[in-house]
């Protein structure tokens, strides 16, 4: 599938910046981390049908949605869009039955008719759900109260002027959830306000920076920052304003585009660079990872590239996409966790950042207080996707993680006489191209021993849960049952392509 990256620079340099080239960071194995699948080898029919072998999803699609707060998933098929409470999931899981290739069926509370789309994401406050349509962009966005008393219609739509929308990233903030970042496959990047109906104008309209591949937003939510076709990056504010430019790693050569980025703290983020083609024809581009550090009210920035850790040796769905998941301060010393796969991989894999070392086989010079490519050392602590009936492999199409879990996790590490952990723990899911769901518990081991829970869980935190259907609630986006309000395109006249249907909020 091709992007199209507008206005990007072919050098990829950035004026003014000053940028050098730092050690590579390590490689390690630890026992002290791992993934513990939540019901042994068994799987999850989670969508009524798979996606078709020969018309994927776009690999830049993410097709899975949980709303822990809410304790809800959602996931997109080919016509489908399943609604269900992660509770019922993990209880689908458990439960005894008939399974074949340790697959079970599963019945969702809500099922949708829907065209091909290829993003589904709720808010991070857990209120509203947002789909974008494949073909002909748009948005179609759901009042979450709305759908649990059984209403199947969106609140109301947003048009895209007949382009496809590339990602969608719900602002993280609670008092921002509103917001939600917009990146068209014609490189555009673009913010919904949920609540203005309507997308933000900036000083040129409402594409606040052309050429964009990839965006994320900073912890608060208060600031963006870009990945570019053109290998950069640019941090930006809401309304579009640059704050600042980062160059290109010195070691990634040739045309690559920035496939993924995230913000990691004020001055750190981690970008991976893809080429958008392959010198091998039947197998996917290799990604570059780098942990890019900027030395603090300057233009100097720093690269140390990271191990791969999920390899592209699986299905060939170019150029690969990555889902990235964060677990951050995670008691008693885990200071970060992401949580990473691949659409070109079988292999779900880990950057840690610890205060104390995770590897006893390395100096803790080298391993603590900075990230690392971890690799749990007990092969069946691993995470990966299964393989199809056939033996071949299945690559994701979305992953997220569940927070929502009440229930405490029983004999969480292996040769250990523990029966079960004090506290729930976090659990990740990834879905496959087939609508297999797959799940693990994280299990970090020291925290485990020390009786101390992940701060973000539902459980922990006293977020109120809603886990039944068909109760009464109203809400600010709900325009009433059955009465959607479809918004005039957000870009008045003629400034791009006529829209093709099937598009969500077209003029």
């Amino acid at each position: 599938m091709a992007f199209g990256f507008a206005n990007s620079a072919s050098t990829g340099s950035v004026t003014g910046a000053q940028t050098n080239t730092g050690p590579d960071l390590e490689l390690i194995e630890t026992e002290g981390l791992g993934f513990l699948s939540i019901a042994g080898d068994t799987k999850l029919r989670l969508l009524p049908s798979p996606w078709p072998d020969d018309a994927l999803p776009p690999p830049t699609a993410s097709l899975l949605a949980v709303a822990s707060v809410k304790g809800l998933i959602a996931a997109a098929g080919p016509d489908t869009l399943v609604i269900a409470t992660t509770e019922s999931v993990r209880r689908a899981f458990a439960a005894e039955g008939p399974k074949a290739n340790n697959v079970k069926a599963f019945t969702p509370q809500a099922t949708l008719s829907i065209p091909r789309v290829s993003q589904v994401a709720f808010s991070s406050d857990g209120s509203s759900l947002v789909i974008a349509a494949e073909t002909g962009g748009g948005l179609a966005v759901y009042d979450v109260q709305s759908i649990m008393q059984g209403n199947k219609e969106p609140a109301f739509q947003l048009g895209t002027n007949g382009i496809a929308v590339r990602a969608l990233i719900p602002n993280p903030a609670t008092d921002a959830a509103h917001f939600f970042s917009i990146v068209l496959t014609g490189g555009q990047l673009m913010l919904a306000n949920l609540k203005e109906r309507q997308f933000v104008n900036g000083a040129n309209g409402p594409v606040l920076k052309d050429g964009v591949s990839c965006v994320a937003w900073s912890n608060r939510g208060k600031q963006l920052v870009a990945g570019l076709g053109n290998g950069t990056a640019y941090q930006m504010d809401p309304q579009g304003v640059g704050k600042a430019d980062i160059p290109k790693p010195p070691q990634v050569e040739g045309e690559q585009h920035v496939s993924s980025i995230f913000w990691l703290a004020n001055d750190d983020f981690l970008v991976i660079h893809t080429p958008m083609s392959s010198t091998e024809p039947d197998h996917p581009p290799e990604s570059t990872y780098n942990l890019v550090h900027r030395e603090k009210g300057t233009s100097n920035y720093s690269f140390h590239k990271l191990p791969d850790p999920c390899p592209p040796f699986g299905m060939n769905r170019s150029p690969p996409h990555h889902f990235i998941c964060r677990l951050k301060d995670f008691p008693p010393s885990l200071d970060d966790m992401l949580i990473i796969s691949s659409t070109a991989s079988q292999d779900v894999g880990l950057f840690t950042r610890s205060g104390t070392p995770l590897d006893s086989n390395l100096s803790a010079d080298q391993i603590t207080n900075t990230y690392t490519t971890t690799t749990p050392a007990i092969d069946s602590r691993r995470a990966g996707l299964p393989v199809t009936e056939e033996m071949t492999d299945t690559s994701p199409i979305g992953m997220a993680l569940d927070l929502s879990s009440k229930e405490k996790v029983p004999r969480p590490i292996q040769g250990n006489d523990l029966e079960e952990t004090s506290t729930p723990l976090p659990a990740v899911m990834l879905l496959n191209n087939e609508g297999v769901l797959c799940s693990w518990w994280v299990v970090y081991s020291q925290s485990v021993m020390a009786n101390t829970a992940y701060p973000g869980l539902v459980a922990t935190g006293g977020a109120r849960q809603v886990t039944a259907f068909g109760g009464s609630a109203s809400s600010a986006l709900s325009s009433g049952p059955g009465n959607p309000t479809p918004m005039p395109n957000a870009f008045g006249g003629g400034a791009f392509a006529k829209p093709a249907a099937p598009s969500f909020g077209s003029a």
